[in-house]
């Protein structure tokens, strides 16, 4: 029996992306759930620009990436679409009746440098 290989893309063809990396202040110094911050995003997302900005974008939000001592969390973006975040995030103000204000840290090409520049160096 034979079993098919997927062959990856080449570097090429694949789609540029962008790591943005994302501080968020709520009132009393709480801490979010990372389910909480992906609803409200998508919520606000499709409030912008509908299914068809959502779908272009491939805005993903990376669970994996959410440091919630830090109060950061890292969003994966096609390029052109970087500043429709930045203004999807200035419009969120309130998550679960808490106050709460976003802000853009950095803007990434690679996970590891967005580790290292943004995430480990950031004091807190």
């Amino acid at each position: 029996m034979f079993l098919k290989v997927r062959k990856m893309l080449k570097p090429t063809l694949r789609d540029k992306r962008r790591y943005v990396i994302i501080k968020y202040l709520c009132e009393r110094d709480e801490k979010l759930d990372i389910e909480d911050l992906i609803s409200t995003l998508w919520k606000k997302s499709y409030e912008y620009g509908g299914y068809s900005f959502i779908a272009n974008s491939n805005l993903n939000i990376l669970k994996d990436l959410y440091f919630k001592d830090k109060n950061i969390f890292v969003v994966n973006v096609k390029p052109e679409y970087v500043e429709d975040l930045r203004f999807i995030l200035m419009n969120i103000t309130s998550i679960r009746d808490k106050r709460v204000l976003m802000y853009v840290i950095g803007v990434s090409g690679t996970i590891k440098s967005a580790r290292r520049k943004y995430i480990e160096g950031s004091e807190d």
